[in-house]
């Protein structure tokens, strides 16, 4: 390799480096781009169910999932549920904020009846 092309990988490296480095660090830290709003920030939702095998819920979009995290929203109010069958299901509105992120905490299903032994 001649010495004009070290000079020029190393000129392409650096500026490559110093264009990706600051649009990382705004895509981990939540902002978003779009044409039609610019420069937006984001934040996260993540929620946990206790028993296993529990269908999370937000906004009308079902996950089979009993852990969730979601990235990405846009700050607003959404309505988490956390249904299983054979037990009461859980319902909250959570706020999403700029760069945080809102837990549910771990929810406890409580089953429809608890049996009794005599």
């Amino acid at each position: 390799m001649t010495p004009l092309q070290k000079r020029f990988l190393l000129v392409f490296a650096t500026l490559l480096f110093f264009t990706l480095a600051p649009l990382t660090l705004f895509y981990a830290r939540g902002d978003r781009y779009s044409f039609e709003e610019g420069l937006s920030a984001t934040g996260g939702l993540f929620a946990v169910s206790q028993p296993a095998g529990a269908t999370i819920i937000v906004d009308d979009t079902p996950s089979g999932l009993t852990k969730k995290f979601m990235p990405g929203l846009d700050p607003g109010s959404y309505i988490v549920a956390i249904e299983r069958e054979g037990y009461r299901s859980w319902r909250k509105i959570l706020d999403v904020e700029p760069y945080q992120v809102t837990q549910t905490g771990k929810v406890l299903l409580v089953p429809h009846s608890i049996g009794t032994s005599s």
